[in-house]
């Protein structure tokens, strides 16, 4: 027997149409047609397919080497030949996963030292089944590495080795155009791409392709989408504008003040963290000079006000005002019968008086006649004493706190700030309440038969509504408290 032993074999099988066309269902997965294998009695040398996971198939050939000796597993396809394994173990086998899917057919020859015969038929590679994103660990996230300024970070896992390409794209919000930017090689199944910095306020898509031999039933899964933040949040403002009027105000960044614009606070407090703060000789104020609060209310305070920036330019007038209280409408009540006036004096009862005259007549004897007559007219009562005086009114309601401020600016070699500071006027106070009712009149004296009747007495005045209420306090003042360098010390006033 020869002492180089060739170990020839003739796989019947030629491509894919050779194979059985059954398909079976396993947990979901597709499972490829099997080739037909033929069996040598010899050498037992034979190809099939292999899965190896659920990303990987490959071509499984065995043999059998009593003798043991050096035994060389040869690929060919498209014309290359290539040795892809050695070995003299007696039972051999070898599993082939360094062939494309889905490519061209392979053909395998088990041959001892450098015998040369012809290549037998092998068998086709099917194409990858993708079964979960998950399985990809796909990642795009972005970070701040300065204030406003992001980078973009990418990691993927690829269960499966290959050539794959990095596609970053940025979308056009109005079109949902993708504009393709770059094109990054991926040199690893598993990695991480950091550090790409991208524009505030853009939308960018992330996608690794695939670009070696082997095919999939679909694209990988390998895509996202991020939003890259814009913090700057920029406001004009002219005119007159109310914060009140404003949604979101402390949101903003940057704050711009047009010349005589006029930001009125009102009541409200504000907290501002801005980078940038320009003035063109603009005013911040709580309340207009002639704002009043409704009647029968106390004057608002002045809201609080706190900016921090990190740079100011221009010139800025802050004016901490309290609101101004009405009148006060209510009234203290009536005194009533508590304070009535005095009862009027009771008046003089008539008198009469009687006298007799001599019968008229001669001799005859005639009583006297008796005349009267009213000698002391009867006397009206007095009128009543003067109600008392009511109550005071009540005192006005407060003026409003002019609120306090905090202006802190970490560069302002070009900034001047002023400010002045008023506090709320109190209202009116109320008027007196009504005084209490007069004195009831005295009794008229008593009538007599031939005197007339007389009247009882009047009743007295009312009295005299009270005094007018004080007038509300005046607000209180608030501290103001000024740093305008980084270098400088905050001074409160």
């Amino acid at each position: 027997m020869k002492n180089i032993l060739i170990l020839l074999f003739f796989i019947t099988i030629v491509g894919c149409t050779d194979w059985n066309e059954k398909k079976e269902e396993s947990k979901g997965h597709h499972v490829p047609k099997r080739p037909r294998v033929i069996n040598f009695v010899d050498a037992g040398f034979q190809v099939n397919l292999k899965k190896v996971d659920n990303y990987t198939y490959g071509s499984r050939i065995t043999w059998n080497n009593p003798q043991g000796v050096s035994v060389q597993v040869v690929r060919q396809s498209q014309g290359e030949t290539q040795t892809i394994f050695t070995s003299s173990s007696s039972n051999a086998e070898y599993i082939d996963t360094g062939c494309p899917y889905d490519s061209d057919v392979y053909y395998y020859l088990v041959q001892t030292g450098t015998d040369n015969k012809s290549f037998q038929q092998g068998l086709r590679i099917p194409q990858i089944v993708i079964e979960s994103e998950e399985d990809f660990n796909f990642d795009v996230q972005f970070q701040e590495y300065e204030w406003n300024k992001f980078k973009v970070n990418v990691s993927w896992q690829i269960p499966f080795n290959g050539e794959f390409e990095l596609v970053k794209y940025l979308i056009d919000r109005d079109t949902s155009e993708h504009n393709l930017i770059e094109k990054i090689p991926v040199t690893s199944w598993q990695g991480v791409y950091e550090g790409d910095e991208v524009e505030t306020g853009k939308h960018y898509k992330y996608k690794i392709l695939y670009r070696g031999l082997r095919k999939f039933e679909g694209e990988l899964p390998l895509t996202k989408i991020v939003e890259i933040p814009n913090r700057i949040k920029k406001l004009t403002i002219e005119g007159i504008v109310r914060v009140s009027d404003l949604k979101g105000f402390e949101e903003y960044t940057h704050l711009d003040l047009k010349k005589d614009a006029v930001l009125i606070v009102e009541d409200k407090n504000i907290n501002l963290n801005l980078r940038e703060l320009k003035s063109e000789g603009a005013s911040v104020i709580t309340f207009l000079e002639d704002s009043t609060a409704p009647s029968d209310e106390k004057g608002k305070d002045g809201g609080n006000i706190f900016i921090r920036t990190l740079y100011a330019v221009g010139k800025l007038h802050i004016i901490l005002r309290g609101q101004n209280a009405d009148k006060r409408t209510d009234e203290p009540p009536a005194l009533g019968e508590a304070g009535r006036g005095t009862r009027g004096g009771n008046g003089v009862g008539g008198a009469d008086k009687c006298y007799s005259e001599p019968s008229e007549g001669e001799g005859r004897r005639l009583r006297p006649r008796i005349r009267c007559y009213c000698a002391s007219q009867p006397t009206s009562g007095g009128q009543g004493g003067q109600g008392v005086q009511g109550r005071q009114g009540y005192q006005g309601y407060a003026g409003g706190n002019t609120g306090i401020a905090e202006i802190i600016i970490e560069s302002g070699n070009n900034f001047e700030l002023n400010y002045e500071r008023f506090t709320g006027l109190g209202g009116i106070g109320s008027r007196g309440g009504l005084g209490g009712p007069g004195g009831h009149g005295g009794s008229a004296g008593g009538s007599t038969r031939h005197c007339g009747n007389a009247s009882n007495g009047p009743q007295g005045p009312q009295g005299a509504r009270g005094n007018q209420g004080l007038d509300g306090n005046n607000g209180e003042t608030g501290k103001i408290c000024l740093k305008l360098s980084a270098d400088s010390v905050k001074y409160c006033f």
